[in-house]
């Protein structure tokens, strides 16, 4: 009897493990002329849909250290916890350039931001060398856009043209890696741009384990600037993985996105001179953007 109870545990204990994956990985972004550099170091977990990437060591603001993303349906939705504040947000990164578009209401309309003149083409797509124990397919594409923004009237032209190299480990099947493992753009949330961005990068199983991507953007005046975002998972192996860690624990309150942002900022900036206040959007924004 002491050994079939035994048993019975051990089922019950096993029955609260998830046979997942657990992965570390760096995402650091150089622009030549702007002072430091941002910096991720996360570690995740991953099981099937569901997914949840801590991070550790950033120096954004709203992807700050001990704050972590979390989805369990393969990242339809995904939350980001501030463990700290005991809150939570709705999270995408598709949000950012949706802020951007809805910042002309909170504006008054003083501040118009549109995209146009997109175009996006894959260039190669060939196997390449094993990274981690993984076979892995190198594609490389190239993307761009001019952001015209408006402010009280003034117009400014942005054009942006970015060479994305990628290389993908077609055996990582499981949804939950897309929610930081990201092989495609985020959605501009111009219809044109996004389905000419969609088309371009096509099906590509698997997800990457080292992405490079080089942007040039350039001012009406043609100067030039460049920047390079490096994203490249280190560590990658089989970990047995609680079910809780997929779940915001009770007493966590919904905030939303804009609060969120607002919130970290207005943390960071504590300690400045006395009554400078700093841009609520300044870290989260510039932050997710690699700048």
């Amino acid at each position: 009897m002491r050994s079939l109870s035994l048993f019975f545990s051990l089922v019950l204990c096993a029955g609260q493990l998830f046979g997942g994956v657990y992965y570390e990985s760096t995402m650091s972004s150089q622009n030549p002329g702007q002072q430091g550099d941002v910096v991720y170091r996360t570690k995740a977990w991953v099981d099937g849909d569901s997914a949840r990437v801590l991070f550790e060591g950033s120096n954004n603001t709203m992807l700050g250290e001990g704050n972590y993303i979390i989805t369990r349906d393969g990242g339809t939705s995904v939350f980001l916890v501030n463990p700290t504040d005991k809150s939570y947000c709705a999270f995408s990164l598709d949000q950012v350039f949706g802020m951007l578009n809805s910042m002309s209401a909170a504006t008054g309309g003083m501040v118009k931001i549109s995209f146009s003149d997109g175009y996006a083409k894959q260039l190669a797509s060939a196997p390449a060398e094993p990274l981690l124990g993984h076979q892995t397919t190198k594609v490389t594409w190239e993307s761009g856009f001019v952001m015209t923004t408006k402010v009280m009237g003034m117009k400014h032209k942005t054009k942006m043209d970015t060479t994305t190299e990628a290389w993908i480990a077609p055996d990582l099947k499981d949804a939950g890696f897309g929610i930081w493992l990201r092989k495609e753009p985020p959605k501009t949330g111009n219809a044109e741009l996004d389905k000419s961005l969609e088309a371009a990068w096509g099906s590509v199983d698997g997800f990457p384990l080292k992405t490079v991507s080089t942007t040039t953007t350039t001012d009406k005046k043609g100067r030039q600037k460049r920047s390079t975002s490096t994203m490249e998972v280190t560590l990658l192996r089989q970990k047995a993985t609680p079910e809780n860690l997929f779940i915001i624990p009770s007493g966590f309150r919904q905030v939303s996105w804009m609060e969120m942002a607002g919130g970290q900022a207005a943390g960071a900036g504590q300690g400045g001179e006395e009554g400078e206040q700093e841009n609520p959007l300044k870290h989260g924004l510039k932050g997710l953007f690699g700048g």
